[in-house]
């Protein structure tokens, strides 16, 4: 059967946190925090990754944690960051990364958040990194915010959305589970636990993805190793409901899953794990 392998050439190290993909033209956009430390870009997912950043005096010394891609104009960029230099900025980009544009609102949700484009190119979600501070929501590009999940958050790690077409509804993984939102993202249900403490559990869930079909997420390393469930397979549901999960296969992973994003073009997996670098999965 399919297998995943690593298609960066080990050439990233430090922590590989961010994955997208722009189902455009199929270029693979990975932010690489500590070692490696920038966005990067590849227009064929087999290598040749160029750094966006490089050469950018107004790039925030700090560690990329997110990127997302506008799903309505795929030349619009957000990044948000992990460590001081980049708490609470969002840096932005109109040209596929090639100049960009500063925000900074770190007094609401701190350093280590994620960013998300929502029902329009002006509505975001950001996840703090702080359960205390949880998720918030603009519907202006970042002119105002409103926070819509409380004691929530992604822990150390990574966290997605996705948006299933087939139920009009987003998903949302967070260290203390899956939530699922139906009216854009103004209101969450929690539809998934984590195991361990419901503030700062151990293990939690970072990512989310789906092909139109089904829906695919892991039980991630939040930094301090899997010590509870010990290594996980790559969980999936159908679509048509997203609650009832099932393992993908046999493989197991105790670097589990950051981000997962899904090519329709090729349809392939791409997911970043945690310290092992890039991998993909044949749909």
């Amino acid at each position: 059967g399919a297998s995943w392998r690593r298609v960066d050439n080990n050439n990233f190290s430090g922590r590989t946190w961010g994955i997208a993909i722009d189902k455009t033209n199929s270029t693979v956009y990975a932010a690489v925090g500590y070692g490696s430390n920038s966005l990067y870009k590849s227009t064929t997912g087999e290598g040749n990754w160029q750094d966006l950043f490089a050469g950018n005096s107004s790039r925030p010394a700090a560690a990329p944690y997110s990127v997302a891609i506008d799903p309505y104009n795929n030349n619009h960029l957000l990044v948000t960051f992990h460590t001081n230099g980049g708490a609470g900025q969002i840096a932005e980009s109109f040209d596929a990364g090639s100049t960009w544009k500063w925000h900074n609102d770190g007094s609401r949700w701190g350093g280590g958040n994620y960013v998300f484009f929502l029902n329009n190119s002006n509505s975001w979600l950001v996840a703090s990194q702080d359960p205390y501070k949880g998720i918030w929501k603009t519907t202006d590009a970042g002119a105002s915010w409103q926070r819509v999940i409380n004691n929530a958050h992604v822990h150390h790690g990574a966290t997605q959305l996705y948006f299933s077409q087939s139920t009009n509804s987003y998903y949302l993984a967070l260290s203390q589970g899956i939530f699922k939102s139906s009216n854009n993202g103004s209101s969450w249900q929690q539809v998934l636990k984590s195991p361990g403490d419901s503030v700062w559990p151990k293990e939690g869930y970072m990512a989310i993805s789906g092909d139109g079909t089904k829906i695919v997420t892991h039980l991630a390393n939040l930094g301090a190793g899997t010590t509870i469930a010990g290594p996980q397979p790559y969980m999936v549901a159908d679509e048509s409901n997203g609650t009832n999960w099932r393992a993908y296969n046999s493989q197991t992973f105790s670097n589990g899953a950051s981000q997962i994003d899904y090519d329709p073009n090729t349809k392939t997996f791409f997911s970043s794990n945690w310290g092992a670098g890039v991998f993909k999965l044949k749909s």
